[in-house]
């Protein structure tokens, strides 16, 4: 697989998962975020600019992700399966540390 092949399959899987995301299929749309991100991490053979659209796209995969884990943590605890939202709380941090909208855990 060229590198122009690389982006436009993590495209289309980021995309997959965006569709998963909006059916509610959180742990399927990670999946998909993580085989996307997967597509383009570590290839050395990118020109700068498809660096930087690879480095986007993982950006955005990683967002997802963290978006997804977070909301099926929601649902773990409205379940009280509480270790598993602690999981996926953590999991969510640690791929978009910055998010305001995860709530910071204490263990």
């Amino acid at each position: 697989m060229d590198t122009h092949e690389k982006l436009e399959a993590c495209e289309r899987k980021k995309n997959d998962g965006n569709v998963l995301f909006k059916a509610g299929k959180f742990l399927r749309a990670c999946k998909k975020y993580e085989k996307a991100s997967y597509k383009v991490d570590f290839d050395h053979t990118f020109t700068d600019d498809e660096k930087s659209l690879a480095n986007g796209f993982t950006l955005l995969c990683n967002l997802n992700n963290a978006a997804s884990l977070f909301r099926r943590s929601q649902a773990y605890i409205e379940t009280s399966e509480l270790d598993k939202a602690q999981a996926d709380i953590k999991r969510a941090l640690i791929l978009d540390p910055n998010n305001r909208y995860v709530p910071i855990t204490h263990t």
